[in-house]
């Protein structure tokens, strides 16, 4: 899977790493970054791409919040069942939890749409967008460069890893499985 991702990303380049940032992000930008690191990229295009993908993404998310507020909830129920934790988070840390939405596994889309349907500014959103998605950009794309090798070792021993996975999962079952029986 991450072979056909490397793939993809270098077939696509710098607009690819644009729009998987702009979507989602991290997985792509370390990616990116791994990338950079063995020569397929420019590593400061990576960064400026990255930032400018995530930055533009959470802007379009926030004002789609602002122009049509909840009811995106309504029309995306998947997106919508983290809402409610996002508000909840906006509401008790406001401003640092705009600046460290985009690191939240779970509420890293639904943040700014939630951001966009409150009465918070949208210069203020824009700065603070701004400087979050900065530190985002340079530090998981250079998560991705400093750590190439490792990044290079799991794409290449994925199936190894997830053999040995399934192979405990089916041990650890079949013990327990065993032992309720045995004690039964």
């Amino acid at each position: 899977m991450f072979d056909d991702l490397q793939h993809l990303l270098i077939a696509s380049g710098y607009v690819g790493i644009f729009l998987w940032a702009f979507i989602e992000g991290e997985v792509g930008m370390v990616l990116a970054g791994s990338l950079a690191q063995q020569g397929y990229f420019s590593y400061k295009w990576v960064a400026v791409t990255a930032f400018m993908g995530g930055f533009f993404g959470d802007q379009f998310y926030f004002w789609l919040g602002r122009y049509y507020g909840s009811r995106v909830f309504d029309r995306f129920p998947r997106i919508g069942v983290h809402a409610g934790k996002a508000r909840d988070l906006l509401n008790r840390y406001n401003t640092l939890f705009i600046l460290t939405n985009r690191f939240m596994y779970g509420v890293r889309i639904v943040g700014p749409i939630v951001v966009g349907t409150t009465n918070i500014s949208s210069r203020k959103f824009l700065w603070l967008n701004m400087i979050s998605t900065i530190v985002w950009a340079v530090t998981v794309t250079g998560l991705g460069f400093a750590f190439a090798d490792a990044v290079e070792y799991v794409v290449d021993h994925i199936h190894r890893a997830e053999q040995l996975l399934v192979g405990i999962v089916v041990t650890v079952g079949v013990g327990y499985w065993l032992y309720q029986r045995r004690r039964r």
